[in-house]
């Protein structure tokens, strides 16, 4: 699990989600490590996922995993320390 992130890493990995040099799958991975959920594939949909956290569930595509992973990346998210 992603615990804490050092700048450099956190930088790094802002550049490659804004280069778009993290494909779904590893974005995916990235997500569920950061946020400490599980996500399954909508099959059937096109980048649609079912995200499971442990008080919650929501649907979520492409675009809105990339950005809340953005974001937290560049705020006090407790990972991104």
């Amino acid at each position: 699990m992603i615990n804490v992130l050092n700048q450099e890493t956190r930088h790094s990995l802002i550049d490659d989600l804004i280069k778009n040099s993290i494909d779904e799958i590893m974005l995916v991975r990235i997500y569920e490590e950061f946020f400490n959920c599980d996500i399954q594939i909508m099959h059937g949909h096109i980048n649609a996922y079912v995200c499971e956290f442990t008080t919650h569930t929501t649907t979520l595509d492409y675009p809105t995993l990339k950005d809340d992973l953005m974001r937290a990346l560049r705020t006090d998210h407790p990972a991104a320390a």
